[in-house]
């Protein structure tokens, strides 16, 4: 499970990140797009309050816009997903990755555990 941020479709990137996805053997099970409300967020990120996923800033940049969510499945998915996706931080990301190309906000890893809630974010959102 992996977002698609607003600033992906405010950069114009979707198309172009489905195909690094794509070409990297990843099959897309679930794609869908929706922007949560602020009230979604708020209980998707409960767990974690005291950091920065409740913060106004964060709040505002991921109700800016529409997210994608993608449910993806690979053999060895996971482990293959980190390397493509590169460094959290984009600043230290081998430019070969995602991150390193095209990021330009620092983002966090997932588990299991996110990744179910992940799911459970995005079957609601609307």
């Amino acid at each position: 499970m992996h977002y698609l941020k607003p600033d992906v479709a405010e950069r114009n990137l979707e198309l172009e990140l489905l195909n690094v996805i794509y070409e990297d053997g990843f099959s897309i099970i679930e794609h869908k797009q929706c922007t949560p409300s602020i009230e979604l967020l708020e209980a998707h990120y409960q767990n974690i309050k005291k950091i920065k996923f409740s913060s106004p800033p964060f709040l505002e940049y991921m109700t800016s816009g529409p997210i994608t969510a993608l449910v993806l499945e690979k053999e060895n998915a996971i482990s293959d997903w980190r390397e493509l996706m590169g460094a959290t931080n984009p600043a230290f990301a081998d430019e070969t990755t995602i991150r390193g190309h095209y990021g330009n906000r620092k983002q966090t890893g997932a588990t299991i555990k996110k990744l179910s809630a992940r799911l459970r974010f995005i079957r609601k959102c609307k």
